[in-house]
């Protein structure tokens, strides 16, 4: 896929747009749903399979397009330059969260789920921006001492 990727790079740059990424997504999805007793869609070593080799092609169009939008997409640039901060908060923050909605609210859902996924995200995001402001040098890494 790298290969092809790398000789056409050019005309598949001009497909990579959100009206073309949108729909090929979508169409992911929809074969995912209609083949759902298709259990392993991967490419395995001793066969190719028809949806694992849609799904590899799918995801790394997806990957470069992502990353070729980086720079446009401040959110992103943001995640990007504090990545060890969000890795720092990926561990204690979803699993407190989590905790405390059971608390409060009894039961669990898909719900349930993505508030915590949500919240995780918005105080992480929080907590690096004062860590940024009041203690930057807690992420660089020549602090750090033996």
């Amino acid at each position: 896929m790298g290969g092809l990727y790398w000789r056409y790079e050019k005309q598949v740059d001009k497909l990579m747009r959100w009206w073309f990424s949108l729909p090929l997504l979508m169409i992911y999805v929809a074969m995912i749903v209609w083949l759902k007793d298709y259990t392993n869609p991967l490419i395995s070593t001793l066969t190719i399979l028809p949806l694992g080799f849609v799904t590899s092609a799918i995801v790394c169009l997806l990957l470069v397009w992502l990353c070729k939008i980086i720079p446009e997409v401040k959110m992103l640039s943001l995640v990007g330059q504090n990545s060890i901060g969000f890795y720092f908060m990926s561990g204690a923050l979803p699993i407190t969260l989590s905790m405390v909605t059971h608390k409060l609210v009894a039961g669990s859902s898909v719900w349930m789920m993505m508030t915590v996924w949500s919240a995780s995200i918005v105080v992480a995001y929080i907590a690096i921006l004062i860590i940024n402001r009041w203690a930057p040098w807690l992420w660089d890494l020549k602090f750090i001492k033996n």
